[in-house]
């Protein structure tokens, strides 16, 4: 009795091995049970070695590590900004992502066009997450290009401004002269009905 105990403290291998001759001489002793499992036969446990390097987290092509994150181009980034506004998409990504999304972004802020500027804006109003820096950052760059905004990009501008708790106002104020000198200088008429 104390034989049968000791074996099965023994390894994964040994214990399965002494169940399959239990019940093997199960299976002899009662010809007539068919109930014979073929699950109780040894198993061979294969372990494959891999390099943590070599295995990279993503999800729908976006990856999870900052460095890998921080090899995406101006454009990428803007795709995973317009991905990341549906709530169901935002909760499938590490919490720590946006951190890591706004640090990579505030490389590209100098070289926005006026509607990048928009669409990121967008986002940071949709997902109400903001980040001091990069807001600081994509101020500042307005601020620098603001007279190179297109009447639909200021529109757009306005229209998150609105929903926001805190308005710039000189650069609501800089946005707005160029609204108006860009409507006079392009001699917008109305539209005929």
């Amino acid at each position: 009795m104390f034989q049968k105990k000791a074996s099965s403290v023994c390894f994964f291998g040994a214990l399965i091995q002494y169940s399959s001759i239990n019940n093997h001489n199960n299976y002899n002793n009662n010809n007539n049970n068919n109930n014979y499992n073929n699950n109780t036969r040894d198993r061979k446990i294969i372990v494959i070695p891999f390099n943590d390097k070599d295995v990279k987290l993503e999800y729908k092509k976006i990856p999870f590590d900052k460095n890998d994150l921080d090899k995406k181009s101006k454009k990428e980034l803007l795709n995973i900004y317009k991905h990341i506004r549906k709530k169901e998409e935002l909760n499938k990504l590490p919490q720590d992502f946006l951190d890591n999304l706004f640090e990579c972004t505030k490389k590209y802020v100098g070289c926005l066009l006026p509607y990048e500027f928009v669409s990121i804006y967008k986002t940071l109003k949709i997902i109400k997450r903001n980040n001091k820096e990069l807001n600081l950052l994509l101020h500042q760059q307005i601020k620098r290009i603001y007279q190179n905004f297109d009447i639909t990009s200021i529109s757009k501008l306005f229209q998150l401004y609105n929903f926001s708790k805190s308005r710039p106002t000189v650069l609501i104020k800089n946005l707005s002269q160029t609204f108006i000198n860009n409507i006079n200088n392009e001699n917008v008429k109305p539209l005929e009905y």
